[in-house]
Parts: C-alpha cells; sequence; structure tokens
C-alpha cells in the first residue's frame, strides 16, 4: 500500500484528531508506521 492510503486511513480513525495524529506520525516516523507498530510501543 502507499503512504497516501495510510495517511488517508489516520484521519477516519476515531476520536483520532490531528495533534494526536502528528504525535504518532512524529513517534513511528510516517502513516504506514502508525498501523504497522504494536500497541505497546
Amino acid at each position: 500500500m502507499n503512504e497516501l492510503f495510510y495517511a488517508v486511513a489516520l484521519t477516519l480513525i476515531p476520536k483520532v484528531g490531528p495533534v494526536t495524529a502528528r504525535n504518532l506520525l512524529s513517534y513511528t516516523g510516517s502513516a504506514e508506521g502508525v498501523f504497522r507498530s504494536s500497541r505497546k510501543t
């Protein structure tokens, strides 16, 4: 899948606003990384 797909999917997660999304992206390095990382990371 491409990065755009994951970026759009990130915006569709309930209760994940722009600040949380930005923090997740910063922590994992990419939108795909948000979905590929484990919950405990």
